[in-house]
């Protein structure tokens, strides 16, 4: 983190919340302002037998991401360790994230918990901040791994 926080730096910071926010409120129309239109979004975590997925628009990440979110009570982001390098009208950043996933149904294994990292690409588009590129990276998965299995549900 830098030794004086710059309104770009905390722009950022917000952005990332706001996607977070977005996310586990199923607010999809608030989750594509997050982004540039050519924005390019991959996840790729421990649990998917499909090795990951890459989604090419915010509008198809919204779309696939309500699929997978549909069977699902609830999610929570928890973003932390903001590494974030600014230069100019672009950025990049290292966020680590933590992901809870409850489905209720599961009497006996209703959580999934997933830790990783977003390795992200900013652009700063007419005066906003906005995501270019975000990879997710799991690096550990626990609890009901088969509420994890998004096999089919982003095609």
């Amino acid at each position: 983190m830098p030794s004086d926080l710059s309104s770009d730096w905390i722009s950022i910071y917000s952005l990332v919340a706001r996607y977070s926010h977005a996310l586990d409120t199923r607010d999809y129309e608030l989750f594509k302002t997050c982004f540039t239109p050519d924005a390019q979004v991959s996840y790729a975590n421990p649990n998917m037998r499909s090795g990951g997925i890459v989604y090419t628009s915010p509008q198809e990440a919204a779309d696939g991401l309500r699929r997978i979110h549909a069977p699902m009570d609830a999610t929570m982001h928890r973003v932390s360790n903001h590494n974030i390098d600014i230069s100019g009208d672009k950025a990049v950043g290292r966020v680590y994230v933590d992901l809870f996933e409850v489905r209720r149904e599961n009497v006996d294994a209703p959580t999934l918990n997933h830790l990783g990292f977003y390795d992200d690409e900013y652009a700063l588009v007419n005066g906003e901040w906005r995501i270019a590129r975000r990879a997710y990276t799991g690096v550990w998965s626990g609890g009901n791994k088969q509420l994890g299995d998004y096999t089919g549900v982003h095609a």
